[in-house]
């Protein structure tokens, strides 16, 4: 096979080419490894230069959208796309996105994939009408639907027939147990504090503030309770107080001797649109890396990882409830409950099953 991926550069708070992190990393590196040839156009909104590199056998296209340079962006794109003759042709990241990718399918007669891993009508980009027919119109003519939750798959079955679920998966040789006193001496952390974890964005629908209010109360009966953050900071949440530990955003090196070296990591989501659509890569990185979780009973958890769950019952609270959050927290301070890595999350195991689709659309 011979397959183009469009996508955005910069997705998830991630640069896909600096950080090389995520699904639209990860698949196609896993294609060529396969024997595959690979070919991603990544749409770039901040830089102003058109950059071409080979990562790991797949040759990447930087194409600047928002500069005078677009036009040339689209001359390359057409170039690069008329002599690689693609098979397929993968859109990811927005609908305009997958309707552009439906186009160029079609004018290089390949197969037409739409991948699906967020609720892209809840982006600020589909405030425009014009936006979310273009994706119902995506999703009625492609050829395959990749969605990332089972929520996402009961959506995208109104208008499409043909849908694999490729979750979000795990780099497992990055994501792994590590020495919890290694990483707290490296870390700069006391080595007899109790730590709660959390690494990611901190929109409102992140639930942070609660999970704030539940380590502050909870500090009456621990005092040497520590809430260690790290990411992209929101302005309504307040993270300067002396037992909050914010290092900001870090690489992802960091953030997985900042998960090994907590008692306990959180995802205390609140319920939305964006949140129960989606499925979380941290979700499966924390499980990864065989760290105690506490969480709330949001659909991103519940439908996604209904397993897990089934195993750690009592670590589960209700979402947007601090008391809750905090009991949940105490309960595994003191138990240490784990729950199993899914295998099926491995990204070997999702290339496979993406590859298997692809070819049985030849």
């Amino acid at each position: 096979m011979k397959v183009v991926l469009l996508c955005k550069r910069y997705y998830t708070n991630k640069d896909l080419l600096a950080d090389q992190f995520g699904r639209n990393f990860e698949l196609p590196k896993g294609l060529r490894e396969n024997g595959h040839e690979v070919m991603v156009l990544a749409l770039d909104y901040k830089g102003k230069k058109i950059e071409c590199l080979t990562i790991s056998g797949v040759l990447y296209l930087s194409l600047p959208i928002f500069s005078f340079l677009v036009f040339n962006s689209v001359i390359e794109a057409k170039k690069q796309i008329k002599m690689f003759k693609p098979t397929h042709v993968i859109s990811s990241g927005d609908s305009h996105i997958g309707y552009v990718g439906l186009l160029l399918a079609r004018m290089s007669k390949a197969k037409s994939i739409f991948d699906v891993y967020d609720y892209y009508p809840s982006f600020g980009s589909n405030r425009f009408p014009f936006m979310k027919k273009m994706f119902h119109h995506t999703l009625r003519n492609v050829d395959l639907v990749l969605c990332a939750s089972r929520n996402l798959v009961t959506y995208t079955s109104k208008f499409a027939s043909n849908i694999l679920m490729i979750e979000n998966g795990v780099d497992t040789n990055k994501f792994k147990v590590l020495d919890k006193t290694s990483c707290r001496k490296e870390l700069d952390l006391g080595l007899d504090e109790i730590i709660i974890g959390y690494f990611g964005s901190m929109e409102p629908m992140r639930g942070v503030e609660y999970l704030i209010k539940a380590c502050e109360s909870l500090r009456q009966h621990f005092p040497e309770l520590k809430l260690l953050i790290a990411g992209k900071a929101s302005r309504h949440i307040k993270l300067k107080s002396e037992w909050i530990d914010y290092r900001g955003q870090v690489d992802q090196d960091q953030v997985v001797k900042m998960i090994n070296a907590s008692n306990v990591v959180a995802i205390p989501y609140l319920s939305s649109p964006l949140v129960d659509y989606g499925n979380s890569c941290k979700i499966g990185e924390y499980l990864a890396c065989q760290v105690p979780i506490v969480a709330t009973s949001v659909a991103n958890l519940s439908l996604n990882y209904h397993d897990v769950i089934n195993e750690i019952p009592l670590a589960i609270c209700e979402s947007g409830n601090a008391k809750a959050l905090a009991k949940v927290i105490i309960y595994q301070i003191e138990t240490k409950k784990l729950a199993s890595y899914p295998e099926r999350i491995n990204w070997s195991r999702l290339t496979e099953k993406l590859e298997m689709a692809l070819l049985k659309l030849s």
